[in-house]
Formats: structure tokens, C-alpha cells, sequence
């Protein structure tokens, strides 16, 4: 095993592994985002009185590598739990209840609920990051190729969706998925 802290190791398998995201899922969620989330959780952490920084900042810095494995943004979480069990049981950072923990807070991390307390952390400051500043101006870019919409019909595709696929999008939500 490397002499680096089992944080910076997780971190260089994050940079690493995120370098493979597909550009189009890469625009809203590369490291950076992953690094600004890191940051959110250990401040809320430390707030609530979480026992486990390196917990917390272990879960926040995996939370999104599942983006590297799939086409579509909605698997990454059950994804990148999976990746994350293999990571951090190869490398022994933490006992099998810990990688328990943390993995079903990833596998959580995109839905209303579930993955305990950390991952109600995880998704609170995954949350912080897409309402902020910065996660508003990501929103955007990441839709940067494909026409707002069509002047002439106002009322039609905005980004590429219809008005029905807006309302699919609202009744997965619905369903608990984020």
C-alpha cells in the first residue's frame, strides 16, 4: 500500500477515475464539483457533530464516480456504489460495516431518502452545490450544445425536451429520484 493518507488516495482514484466521464456528464460533474461537495459535507458534518470526518469526506469524494462507468446520469449512483465497494475494499481504508456506510450513502445520494445519516448528508451537500452560484451556472453549460429553444414556437422544446418529457422528468421525481 502507498505511504499517502487513505484521503489523497481516494482523491487521486476520484481525479483518476472522473477523467473517463463522458464529456456531456462531465460539463455539470467533474472533480471540481465533486471537490466543492467534499467541502459542503465536512461543514455540515462538523455542524451536526458527525463523528467520522474522514467518513464523511471519503463518501463525498466517491459520491459521483459512478459517472465514469455509465451513459445515462441516473445509474451512476447504484454505479459508483459499486465502484466504490471494489475501491475501498482492494485498498482496506475501512472496515466492511464502514464501506457498508458509505456505499449505500452514494447508492442514496440521488434519491429523497435513504443511505442514513450520511447519505442525508451527502445528498444535502450534493444539494448545496446544484443551488448555489456555481451549480446554477453548471445547469446551464451543461445544456450549452442544444437550443434554448425555438423562436418561432415558444411554446415547444426548451433544451431538447418536450413538454411530455418534462413531465416524465416531474413524475420521476415524484417517485423519489433526484
Amino acid at each position: 500500500m502507498s505511504s499517502l493518507n487513505p484521503i489523497k488516495q481516494i482523491e487521486q482514484f476520484v481525479i483518476k477515475t472522473m477523467e473517463k466521464t463522458a464529456s456531456d456528464l462531465a460539463l455539470a460533474h467533474n472533480f471540481d464539483h465533486v471537490n466543492r461537495v467534499r467541502h459542503w459535507a465536512l461543514r455540515l458534518a462538523k455542524a451536526d457533530g458527525f463523528a467520522d470526518l474522514q467518513v464523511v469526506e471519503a463518501t463525498a469524494l466517491l459520491h459521483d464516480v459512478g459517472l465514469a462507468h455509465v451513459t445515462h446520469r441516473r445509474d451512476h449512483a447504484d454505479v459508483g456504489a459499486k465502484v466504490a465497494r471494489t475501491f475501498l475494499r482492494n485498498g482496506r481504508f475501512f472496515p466492511p460495516h464502514t464501506i457498508n456506510q458509505i456505499c449505500a450513502a452514494i447508492a442514496a445520494h440521488n434519491k429523497l431518502a435513504g443511505g442514513g445519516q450520511l447519505g442525508a448528508l451527502l445528498r444535502d451537500a450534493d444539494m448545496l452545490d446544484l443551488f448555489g452560484t456555481t451549480g446554477i451556472m453548471r445547469a446551464f453549460v451543461s445544456k450549452h450544445h442544444q437550443p434554448e429553444y425555438d423562436p418561432a414556437n415558444p411554446k415547444g422544446e426548451t433544451w431538447g425536451l418536450s413538454a411530455n418529457e418534462f413531465t416524465r422528468v416531474l413524475n420521476h421525481l415524484d417517485k423519489g429520484n433526484v
